[in-house]
């Protein structure tokens, strides 16, 4: 029984057969609304104005049937029951009304049906209606659904940090375009885990079983973890990461997996490093500094001493006069040898790099033992050279010059009073470096007990030996100032070995 007021849109010629069909309506509890129209042009009208809920149609009409009413409500935007209310007809036509899309026909003799099949046909297309409602609601939330994995996939997919997921058997499901970066490849997800893709390391760079990674037990212990770690890549590449680790659930509280954020810190750190080199250095520097300040005040103190102690006995005794000027002179220019080395060394502190080009080892050998051949021809040097293993090195020549004779200049000068001096000069390559090795049998060099003082400057190992103690700190100063380093094998009358390693550019050394 219907106890909603319907609007009936009834299609009918009779009025008198209009009127029996409401009463019997009404007289059946059905509480209805009957509008009564009889030609196309007020069945057009009254679908689109009265829009009416249930539509009873006789068949023959003025210049207007049935059949043509129920295609021009299927034309409509109206989802509403067509019943046909019509005198005798044919089962032929019934059976093509039918299949036309009439819901049900009532014969006019037979009115006493027509309550029911109002109520079946309403009924009908209540609970269609509820499952097209309920079928185009999950359509729209699907949609919805897919279309927040599908922004969520983009985000994910857009991050800036790298984000993978895995099962609980550590399977790779999902992973971001960042990962791929950082992992240095594109993992196959179809049978890669991620406990057997990468090496992994903790932060002192020792190597982490995957197992006791962050990831795995994340997954074991089902909690949140944050860590750093050090990923190494397929090309031998190391980055410094941070991972974020969280277990996933399932609807009963298993963990099925685990997702992980990963933020690379590569940059950071090696900013780091920089940082703590750049203080490392600054200490070290201002140590030198305080040094320099030390051995500048107390080797101008003792020229500068005599020179006022001779100037205030001037006059004192005139025929000591000429003698104390030359002592003055003397002074003097002990003070300005002093100074001429300072302002060396603070010159070489202080100047920028200039430009590299290539330098050949046998043409500076030639020109430092040109200038040294007084000293090589007094000492009777023996000096050989090989530089098969590398000819030479992009340098800056006027550096390499000053180290190659400071080194040769102070095997010579600690030869062996007795026997023949032997200098052997060769060359090497190493992996970062060019190395220049200056050999000699001269008399050698206590470095447990002078180690730390060798490349001092004005610091004199031997005060028997010509020299201000100034040569050795400037071969240290100008290859450190090259981006090099010196190291030093010596043994007390068996002679030394001073090697100098200067950067090599792979593009340009030639060997």
């Amino acid at each position: 029984m219907i106890n909603e007021k319907i609007r009936i849109l009834h299609l009918e010629d009779e009025e008198s057969d209009s009127e029996l069909i409401a009463r019997l309506l009404k007289k059946s509890n059905i509480a209805c609304d009957v509008k009564l129209v009889n030609t196309r042009n007020q069945y057009k009208t009254a679908l689109h104005e009265f829009k009416p809920e249930i539509i009873l149609s006789d068949h023959g009409l003025p210049a207007f049937n049935s059949i043509e009413a129920l295609e021009i409500l299927r034309k409509s935007n109206l989802d509403i029951p067509f019943i046909l209310v019509t005198g005798a007809v044919s089962e032929e036509f019934a059976v093509v009304a039918v299949q036309k899309g009439v819901d049900d026909y009532i014969l006019k003799d037979r009115l006493h049906r027509l309550p029911v099949a109002v109520t079946n046909a309403l009924e009908k297309y209540r609970i269609e209606a509820e499952r097209k409602k309920t079928e185009r609601e999950k359509e729209e939330a699907r949609k919805r659904i897919e279309e927040s994995e599908k922004l969520y996939n983009q985000l994910v997919h857009d991050l800036p940090a790298a984000v993978y997921t895995c099962d609980s058997q550590g399977n790779i499901m999902i992973y971001n375009k960042a990962a791929e970066t950082l992992w240095g490849r594109v993992p196959d997800r179809s049978k890669e885990k991620w406990s057997g893709a990468w090496k992994l390391y903790d932060k002192e760079n020792v190597p982490v079983t995957h197992e006791s990674s962050p990831m795995a037990r994340a997954i074991k212990e089902g909690i949140k973890i944050e860590e750093e770690i050090i990923i190494e890549r397929p090309d031998g590449t190391k980055r410094y990461v941070v991972m974020h680790p969280t277990p996933t659930f399932n609807g009963e509280g298993i963990i099925i997996g685990a997702s992980n954020m990963m933020i690379d810190i590569t940059e950071i750190k090696n900013a780091n490093v920089e940082t703590l080199m750049l203080v490392d250095r600054l200490q070290l520097k201002n140590k030198e500094l305080g040094q320099f300040g030390y051995m500048i005040s107390h080797n101008l103190r003792a020229p500068i001493a005599r020179i006022l102690g001779l100037a205030s006995i001037f006059d004192v005794d005139p025929k000591e006069n000429q003698f104390i000027v030359d002592k003055i002179a003397e002074a003097a220019n002990d003070l300005d040898n002093i100074v001429r080395d300072i302002n060396t060394v603070v010159s070489v502190r202080n100047s920028e790099k200039g430009k590299r080009e290539f330098v050949a080892f046998e043409t500076q050998l030639r020109l430092v033992m040109q200038v040294l051949h007084q000293e090589i021809s007094e000492s009777k040097a023996v000096i050989t050279s090989d530089f098969r293993h590398a000819k030479g090195v992009f340098t800056i020549r006027n550096y390499f010059y000053s180290i190659l004779y400071n080194v040769l200049s102070n095997a010579i000068k600690f030869k062996l009073p007795e026997g023949p001096l032997h200098i052997h000069i060769h060359s090497t390559e190493e992996k970062d470096y060019i190395c220049l090795s200056v050999r000699d049998n001269g008399s050698g060099i206590d470095l447990n007990k002078n180690g730390t003082k060798l490349f001092g400057l004005f610091k004199k190992l031997n005060h028997s030996v010509p020299g201000k103690g100034v040569g050795l700190h400037l071969v240290k100063t100008q290859v450190e100032s090259l981006g090099g380093k010196v190291e030093v094998k010596s043994k007390v009358n068996e002679g030394s070995e001073f090697s100098i390693y200067l950067p090599k550019n792979h593009d340009s050394v030639i060997s």
